[in-house]
């Protein structure tokens, strides 16, 4: 029954993987290394079991369901930008059908900034405004986005109030109008890099933990088998994340 479980569920990811691949959506290398991780993952879950592991084999199970809910998140998370690309090809062809189509240049505009590309969204925005430069909506969101655009290429300190970014050197901050304050020796934290990469990190230390576990309540052989496999589902997990 683990066995077959296990197999259904690596299965729905290599089915989501297809789909991606021949949507466009991942690279080919990113679905050959995706295929091998969950190819080793069943194999490795096939091994166990036939050795009559059955608790080793939950923790390779574990690990596989895991996988196999983010898979289908970032099914959904894929499925909105697939979403929005499509409507960038629908703006584009109605742009070219009609140049002074304002309408069309602020929704292509609005469709890069729901895609995260910030750049090619305020370089949309810019011709909108400039061809209708009485529109307050358009001019509004397009200073928006250039603020966001200096926050993210300049150097930031954050609001100890509310905790919104601010270019460095300012006096008040920009949301709630209280004083900025700097630390004395005006070095970059660590903790902002640890609370981006928290999901990653906890993903290393739950391999670290099952890995030691493995090996205290194991042999050796099996315990190598399945920490194998839990590096197996940290590389599948973090290759469906980057797609």
């Amino acid at each position: 029954m683990l066995l077959l479980v296990g197999i259904v569920a690596a299965l729905v990811v290599l089915l989501l993987t297809v789909k991606w691949w021949t949507d466009g959506l991942i690279s080919g290398i990113e679905f050959f290394l995706l295929t091998a991780v969950y190819g080793g993952l069943g194999f490795g879950l096939f091994a166990l079991i036939s050795r009559s592991e059955f608790g080793a084999a939950v923790f390779v199970l574990i690990a596989i369901m895991a996988s196999v809910g983010w898979a289908l998140y970032c099914n959904q998370k894929l499925g909105i930008k697939q979403y929005y690309r499509d409507k960038i090809k629908e703006y584009e062809r109605a742009i070219q059908s009609d140049p002074r189509n304002t309408a069309a240049r602020s929704l292509l505009a609005e469709a890069y900034y729901m895609l995260g590309d910030l750049d090619q969204a305020i370089a949309a925005m810019e011709l909108a405004v400039q061809m209708s430069p009485n529109s307050m909506k358009e001019s509004h969101t397009l200073h928006q986005w250039r603020s966001e655009r200096d926050l993210r290429d300049c150097k930031t300190v954050i609001c100890q109030v509310c905790h919104s970014a601010n270019l460095w050197g300012a006096v008040s901050c920009r949301a709630c109008q209280q004083p900025i304050i700097y630390s004395k020796a005006g070095r970059p934290s660590c903790m902002g890099w640890a609370a981006k990469h928290f999901w990653r990190i906890a993903l290393g230390l739950c391999w670290m933990v099952v890995t030691i576990v493995s090996f205290a309540v194991m042999s050796p052989m099996l315990g190598a088998v399945v920490s194998g496999c839990g590096a197996l589902a940290v590389v599948g997990i973090m290759l469906l994340s980057s797609a």
